[in-house]
């Protein structure tokens, strides 16, 4: 078996000093020095499933190599036999924590960034090399704002986070993958609108983002 990307690696251990560890210990979680070890031999396990990042949209890579992190700790939690709704909660309120540290100035940067011309231009070019990729990888359609708005989004018709959770047996647990998105949107500003998601019986992932407007996800 292929050993995790190094990157991946690195980003788990800040996450789980940083965030992780500390939110398990104050749920009451024990022994995580061995939910630590267990986490990243899950890691593995997750990798050989998931698509290459490097082949990936650059505007999916965050979610991507986040929801490998999480679908890994997850098969941990599991095995001492949590239910997937509470291990799904302790996962996000991770996230949540993480993100929340993220210094102003990088959520600045980043939701300026996504509102110009060129993310658009760039997420539209990455649309049409992806139809070209394997089906455990993300297909999309870019639309954009007729309104001078700048707002902008995209279909998404094939999710490989979905694809990556059926393969690892916990396609019970996407639906908190989906539902990270919206912390995603609060922390750095996405004003995220969308109706419905592959997971949760749609068609397709709608996301719109809005400037300055207030996150609405499906429930």
């Amino acid at each position: 078996m292929a050993s995790p990307n190094p990157k991946i690696l690195r980003q788990f251990a800040r996450v789980w000093k940083t965030s992780a560890c500390p939110v398990l210990a104050e749920n009451g979680i024990e022994q995580l020095d061995d939910l630590e070890r267990a986490t990243r031999l899950a890691i593995t396990g997750v990798m050989k499933d998931a698509p290459a990042s490097r082949d990936t949209a650059a505007i999916f890579r965050p979610a991507l190599e986040g929801s490998i992190l999480m679908i890994a700790l997850h098969k941990a939690l599991r095995a001492r036999g949590m239910a997937t709704e509470e291990s799904g909660k302790l996962c996000l309120t991770i996230m949540e924590r993480h993100i929340a540290a993220t210094p102003s100035i990088l959520k600045w940067l980043q939701r300026r960034g996504l509102f110009t011309k060129l993310a658009i231009s760039r997420t539209r070019r990455a649309a049409t090399q992806m139809e070209s990729q394997p089906d455990n990888q993300f297909k999309f359609d870019v639309v954009t704002s007729d309104d001078g708005s700048g707002n902008w989004g995209f279909n998404l018709t094939n999710c490989a986070i979905c694809s990556l959770t059926r393969a690892q047996g916990v396609e019970d647990f996407t639906r908190y993958l989906c539902d990270a998105d919206r912390i995603m949107s609060d922390q750095f500003g996405w004003g995220l609108k969308r109706t419905q998601t592959i997971a949760k019986g749609g068609s397709h992932c709608d996301f719109r983002f809005r400037k300055g407007e207030q996150t609405e996800m499906e429930t």
